[in-house]
């Protein structure tokens, strides 16, 4: 491998590192400065204290994904009972739409021809999905083109695509262990 190639593979690393020991010394000098201004403080004498509850950390922020171009309407070859189509644009990952057939499709049409360069995807119930593809089409009734395919959609995938211009976008289920389900499908 040339030598040219080595810092552009190291760089992303070298970047985390770098913050990481910027974060670090950071938190150190912020300590040192709570000190020295604890140290400032005069001394007196101790009152009883209610009992403090002991602080717990923080849960994770969930993930929160991009709603589709501005929440334009999403249809689908069948649905199941209480898992509507629009469910998958809502931006909400415990709901979901859910076909009634093992294979299927979710459609995102758009109120004009827009350019489409990115595609979310997140399936609600793991990896069921073994056979997709996102298709595309230019007019309401134009031919259905496919940008991508893939073998599994799981918890998240996003897929940078090249600037396509759409009307609109589809994920054509080919092939799936159930009825598959898509918690979000969104744009961009």
């Amino acid at each position: 491998m040339p030598l040219p190639f080595i810092p552009l593979i190291l760089t992303p690393l070298v970047f985390a590192v770098a913050k990481k020991v910027s974060d670090k010394a950071q938190a150190e000098a912020d300590a040192a400065k709570a000190s020295d201004a604890a140290a400032d403080i005069p001394e007196v004498s101790p009152e009883p204290q209610a009992a403090v509850e002991e602080e717990t950390a923080p849960s994770p922020a969930p993930i929160v994904l991009e709603a589709a171009l501005p929440l334009f309407p999403l249809t689908a070859s069948t649905a199941a009972p209480g898992h509507d189509p629009s469910l998958a644009g809502d931006s909400d990952l415990e709901t979901f739409w859910q076909s009634a057939e093992p294979r299927g499709w979710l459609q995102l049409t758009l109120p004009s021809m827009q350019e489409v360069q990115r595609i979310t995807l997140s399936e609600a119930k793991g990896e069921q999905i073994q056979l997709f593809a996102v298709e595309y089409r230019l007019t309401d009734d134009g031919q259905w083109r496919t940008l991508f395919a893939g073998e599994k959609i799981g918890a998240l995938l996003v897929e940078e695509v090249p600037p396509t211009l759409a009307q609109a976008i589809r994920i054509h289920i080919l092939a799936s262990d159930a009825p598959p389900a898509i918690a979000e499908f969104s744009v961009a």
